[in-house]
């Protein structure tokens, strides 16, 4: 075999190292090959050091000539996943209130009965001068703040009646009395107690009737309701009919005894 001269690539400057690409001729052939990069030229692309803070940071060479790195792909991000089907929805909407309300005449045992206390939570006449269509159908009292007249009390007599299941409760009757001469005084929390008839939710469209429990107190006390009901959903709405002159279409909030003794203050009113 003839010698060989080793041609470096016209684009490298004089003293430059050799690159991987060269050239040798043989013969009056020329040839390609590629040849083994020295340490002189290798040893810069190992370190790089970062402008930012002197900070120091590793360059990997790829193992393969002018391969491209391998990789399983961008993993998905919590983003990026689909659940396979809808996931459970609640469609029902469930809304938390307070109305307060005032006696307006003495009340002695004033009935309180499961759909007059759910038309507390409001519903929409749709027929003038007759007909509330209630926009709850179920319900739960969560407690009643009671601020008693000066003077007076207020007597909640938890003794419900009207259905079977309602005789399982236990008769309660709490008194606040006030000292006459005192105006101020704290106010008085009625909350059923966990596990009992009246803790449970009320369906408006079922045993409308039935007395929850009855209220007596003088005239000027008032008494805020806690309550926390559901939209109608599913099922039909149920109706009301009113005393009152109301226009078609607008929103009332009636009284939550069937005897109009207590009457809601702050928003347009309704009676039985």
């Amino acid at each position: 075999m003839g010698a060989l001269t080793r041609i470096a690539d016209s684009k490298k400057a004089p003293g430059a190292p050799l690159s991987g690409r060269t050239k040798a001729r043989r013969s009056g052939e020329e040839f390609d090959f590629v040849s083994i990069e020295s340490k002189e030229a290798l040893a810069p692309a190992r370190r790089v050091i970062s402008s930012n803070r002197g900070a120091l940071s590793a360059v990997k060479l790829n193992s393969r000539a002018g391969g491209k790195r391998r990789g399983k792909g961008r993993k998905a991000t919590r983003g990026d996943r689909v659940p396979s089907l809808p996931p459970r929805l609640e469609l029902i909407s469930t809304v938390d209130a307070v109305r307060r309300c005032a006696i307006n005449a003495n009340a002695t045992a004033t009935p309180i009965t499961r759909i007059s206390l759910g038309s507390l939570c409001g519903g929409v006449v749709t027929t003038a001068n007759t007909t509330i269509t209630l926009i709850a159908y179920t319900y739960r009292l969560r407690k009643i703040v009671c601020w008693p007249a000066a003077g007076s009390s207020i007597i909640i007599d938890a003794l419900a009646n009207g259905s079977a299941e309602q005789a399982l409760m236990k008769d309660s009757i709490k008194n606040s009395d006030i000292p006459t001469g005192v105006t101020v005084d704290r106010p008085v929390v009625f909350r059923p107690k966990r596990g009992t008839y009246l803790d449970m939710w009320q369906s408006v469209a079922t045993n409308g009737t039935d007395q929850l429990f009855a209220i007596s107190g003088a005239n000027g006390g008032v008494m805020d309701f806690h309550l926390v009901f559901t939209l109608v959903g599913a099922s039909a709405a149920v109706t009301q009919t009113t005393s009152s002159t109301v226009a078609l279409g607008s929103v009332r909030y009636m009284n939550p005894d069937t005897g109009n003794k207590i009457g809601v203050i702050g928003l347009l009113a309704a009676d039985h």
